[in-house]
């Protein structure tokens, strides 16, 4: 079977099926079952957004499985539908069908700790994360040692 390798994230098969990619070695989806937890060996994703040591998976039934490094909590999903997520570092946050945002994962600057409203689009960095709210403005948390929770003003 011939893999759909992507730079972005887990590469997934003809049949959308995830592969596993760590240091640049694609790993058959049958090694994913040795995975403790992660369920994620016959599950058809969507997407898949990699971190430092953990990767999550949106499930074509809105669900999330992840797996890896989760000292931090960052492979422990919150239970409820998603339509998007982006893993940073060593947190993750999702896009809830509602437009909320739920995080999870390494809380010690504050990115995982989401803004109220609703959004259409969420991106998590190393200790920052930045979403795009439904009237267009940008809200960022987190760390800001370079400006990087700092948008700028308008509508996106």
């Amino acid at each position: 079977m011939k893999a759909n390798r992507s730079l972005r994230g887990a590469p997934l098969s003809r049949h959308r099926t995830v592969l596993g990619w760590s240091l640049a070695r694609i790993v058959p989806a049958a090694a994913l079952a040795l995975i403790p937890g992660c369920g994620c060996a016959r599950s058809t994703f969507t997407q898949v957004s990699a971190g430092r040591y953990h990767n999550c998976g949106l499930r074509t039934d809105g669900s999330v499985a992840c797996w890896g490094d989760g000292v931090l909590g960052q492979s422990t999903p919150p239970a409820g539908s998603f339509t998007g997520l982006s893993a940073g570092s060593d947190h993750t946050c999702g896009l809830k069908t509602d437009g909320s945002v739920a995080c999870w994962g390494d809380d010690y600057y504050g990115q995982s700790t989401p803004s109220a409203g609703s959004f259409v689009q969420v991106g998590a960095g190393i200790q920052h994360t930045c979403g795009v709210r439904t009237d267009g403005s940008v809200a960022c948390l987190g760390g800001n040692g370079y400006g990087e929770s700092t948008p700028p003003a308008g509508r996106f």
